[in-house]
């Protein structure tokens, strides 16, 4: 009986130790911007469909910046183009870094999508490569692929009305099918179709909220076993 209620009285010490320490930490930072309640714990339910119309009755509701939280994440969300622009201009420095993506970036991407990549050496190495094929005097070069992709577009809308938004889909993916491929490109072909698919789990999966192991890491001990 003794050794149950130390045990207790330790926990509890341990307990209310971490409790103050969380108030102190939360008392040093920033405010932050307001935004709607969350669930104790677990923090803010996250749409999942329909999440650009949830965000938007946010911004109408709490103004143009505000902010989420699920578990010990954070989010904060700009809802209106221009505050964007002034938050990137004026703050461009902080804003170089990548939050960690366990879900999407670490499993999904195996570390390689660029635009998840955090800032330092990586990121570094990645830019120089790319730089070579996309610097603007080099991308003048791909002008004439692009043109006739979009005139290949508008004939096939123009043709086949009925399927306008399949033909749609299969435009971004023809721009990069067009650099190694000079055969018409269809919206059925089997390259347009794996891109799309690729683009479609990568949004599911991008999703705040999506997967627990981004709210909670301690998770990814789980899927390594």
């Amino acid at each position: 009986m003794a050794l149950i209620l130390a045990c207790t009285l330790i926990i509890l010490q341990v307990a209310s130790i971490w409790i103050l320490k969380k108030h102190y930490q939360a008392a040093k930072r920033l405010p932050l911007p307001p935004g709607p309640p969350g669930r104790w714990l677990l923090g803010n339910k996250m749409p999942k469909s329909n999440t650009a119309l949830q965000f938007a009755r946010w911004t109408e509701q709490y103004g143009p910046v505000f902010s989420l939280k699920q578990g010990r994440r954070i989010f904060v969300v700009i809802g209106r183009h221009q505050a964007a622009v002034d938050i990137m201009e004026k703050e461009g420095a902080i804003l170089a870094d990548r939050p960690r993506s366990i879900a999407v970036q670490e499993t999904l991407s195996d570390g390689l999508r660029m635009i998840l990549v955090g800032s330092g050496e990586r990121l570094r190495r990645m830019r120089r490569v790319l730089h070579a094929g996309l610097q603007p005097r080099v991308a003048e070069t791909y002008e004439p692929i692009q043109i006739r992709n979009a005139k290949n577009l508008v004939l096939d809308i123009l043709n086949d009305p009925k399927n306008h938004q399949n033909h749609a889909l299969r435009f971004p993916g023809g721009h990069v099918l067009y650099y190694g491929k000079t055969t018409p490109t269809s919206y059925t072909d089997p390259e347009i179709v794996t891109v799309n698919k690729c683009i479609e789990r990568f949004g599911r999966a991008i999703r705040p909220g999506a997967y627990l192991v981004d709210t909670y890491p301690i998770l990814v001990l789980s899927l390594a076993t």
